[in-house]
Order: C-alpha cells, then sequence, then structure tokens
C-alpha cells in the first residue's frame, strides 16, 4: 500500500510507491527530491516493489532520476527499494510545524478509501484528538468540533479518513498545537 514517513531522527524520509502507476510514481519521485532537498533531508528511501528492471518499471524511472537529477548525490538499491543521498542544501528551511511534502495518488488503490497520503502530508506537526482535547480543556466534544470550524487549517481539518474497523470512510478532525492555543485563547 502507498504511504509515506518521515524520520527525524535519521534525517530520512521513506515513501512506499505500492499501487502507483510508473508516471505517478516518476512524477512524486522528483517532487520528493526538491522538498527534501530545501527542507535538509539527507536520505530518501523510496520502496517500489518489485525489483525487476524492465522498460517502463518504476524501478527503471528510479534509476533514471537518480542519473539525471542533480540533487541526487548517490544511489543504492535493495530488494524492492533504492535510497538516494540527497545533496546538502547550504540554506535548508526550517524542519518545524509549517514543514510540508505534497499529496500524491495512488491509482491502483482501492477506490473507495480515504488515503492520508493523498492530502499535503505535516510531519513535524503534532496531532490530537477531539476526545484528548475535550478531556484537556474540560469541555464537551460539540462544542469542540463547533469551534475547530472557526480556525484556520493550520490550526486544525477536517479530513476523511478510512477507518479499517468500520470499512468505511469517516469524518476526523486534526487539531494540531497551533489550534490547541488557538481555542485556549478563545
Amino acid at each position: 500500500m502507498a504511504d509515506q514517513h518521515f524520520f527525524s531522527d535519521r534525517n530520512q524520509f521513506w515513501i512506499d510507491l505500492h499501487k502507483c502507476a510508473t508516471y505517478e510514481a516518476a512524477s512524486i519521485i522528483e517532487k520528493r527530491i526538491d522538498e527534501c532537498f530545501n527542507y535538509g533531508v539527507t536520505t530518501m528511501e523510496i520502496i517500489y516493489g518489485t525489483p525487476d528492471n524492465y522498460e517502463g518499471s518504476i524501478q527503471q524511472a528510479v534509476s533514471d532520476i537518480a542519473e539525471k537529477n542533480e540533487k541526487v548525490e548517490t544511489q543504492s538499491e535493495f530488494h524492492a527499494g533504492t535510497i538516494f543521498v540527497i545533496t546538502q542544501n547550504p540554506n535548508p528551511m526550517p524542519q518545524d510545524d509549517s514543514m510540508s511534502f505534497s499529496g500524491f495518488s495512488a491509482s491502483y488503490e482501492n477506490y473507495h478509501k480515504a488515503h492520508p497520503f493523498e492530502r499535503e502530508y505535516f510531519p513535524c506537526r503534532k496531532e490530537i484528538s477531539t476526545v484528548e482535547f475535550s478531556k484537556h480543556i474540560g469541555c464537551s466534544m460539540e462544542y469542540i468540533r463547533n469551534v475547530l470550524h472557526t480556525v484556520s487549517t493550520a490550526s486544525a481539518e477536517s479530513i476523511i479518513e478510512y477507518n479499517p474497523y468500520t470499512k468505511r470512510n469517516e469524518q476526523r478532525w486534526r487539531i494540531y498545537n497551533r489550534g490547541v492555543d488557538e481555542v485556549h485563547e478563545r
């Protein structure tokens, strides 16, 4: 399944391109190289599944990108994936809660599921649930939900995610540190 994650302790971005078409994979790899370079991320691990190097495979697209992109210093392949060492950026953007990576599509994923990788990814934003927030400030979840509609998307956002337990898409809120502060100020 397609997925992504940023490991701040290793300064590494990890992306799984399973269920992506080759053109989607090539596009997102190019974007990720630029984003990693901009934020000073030093390595990028790419999982693509099949290690077959044939014309039109994701593995071949990844190898072609590594050879042509000047921001990739080295590449090392392993079974079903590749690791890029990204050129060091002398003036990287800060790795804080505004750090973001673009969402991507995976055409071969189940079409009826809402997937987190499709949205913009903010790896450094700390998230709190409406239940935790309700307990934290001592008010009802209904009040929290009503207030969250009035804050910016940098503070909290309503998202649709697939719940594997109920097997359906469900709405939930992502409340970030800014949102906690913003609601406390009211």
